[in-house]
């Protein structure tokens, strides 16, 4: 039904335009200004003939089925950078959950500024880079569980030691891609919430 798209980096659309030749979206929802992106236009052209372009700033919500999307961020148009992430937080099974892209610590003191929310499940941005996970505002969402997602033996080093490190201080329970593969959440009216990863190794706190 619908597609979200954090911004424009390639780790994050780089397959958007193979997906929708498979794939039939009747909704593709990014942050306002991202379409004025030359690199992310030419991923989608020729791909949106049966698709809806929804374009977002924090403030707004999305319904999907039974769902709602809150918009958190980004609070102005952008160009499709990090700092322009669409930040979205929802509730999924009875629990809180919070997406920040590749949101940075700037973005971060905004939404702190703007929103006061505590979160159960918050996947961490910027694939765990200290240039995101503000200490104050990881201690403010007061999460359950963070999740991580970094490749194994990536260039970039994800995630930091430092933010590691601030996690562990916070006593944030963590758990990281790199280490456990896909993780999974299966929530519903038959089974208990659980999540489930594709590797056995990965679990740290």
């Amino acid at each position: 039904d619908g597609l979200f798209v954090s911004h424009q980096d390639a780790d994050h659309v780089g397959d958007l335009g193979p997906l929708m030749s498979e794939i039939q979206v009747d909704k593709l929802y990014m942050a306002q200004g991202l379409l004025t992106n030359p690199s992310f236009c030419k991923r989608i052209d020729g791909k949106i003939e049966h698709t809806k372009l929804v374009e977002l700033l924090a403030g707004m919500q999305v319904k999907e089925s039974q769902l709602t999307f809150n918009v958190v961020y980004p609070f102005k148009p952008g160009e499709g950078k990090n700092e322009d992430s669409l930040s979205l937080m929802f509730k999924l099974g009875g629990k809180s959950w919070l997406f920040t892209g590749d949101l940075g610590q700037d973005g971060e003191k905004e939404l702190m500024n703007h929103f006061n929310f505590a979160v159960d499940y918050f996947k961490l941005g910027h694939h765990g880079s200290k240039t995101s996970s503000n200490p104050e505002f990881l201690e403010k969402l007061h999460p359950q569980m963070v999740f991580i997602s970094a490749g194994r033996k990536n260039r970039f080093g994800h995630p930091h030691p430092e933010t590691l490190a601030t996690l562990n201080k916070l006593q944030i329970p963590w758990v990281s891609t790199q280490d456990c593969g896909m993780i999974s959440w299966y929530y519903g009216k038959w089974t208990q919430n659980h999540f489930e990863k594709f590797l056995l190794k990965g679990d740290k706190q």
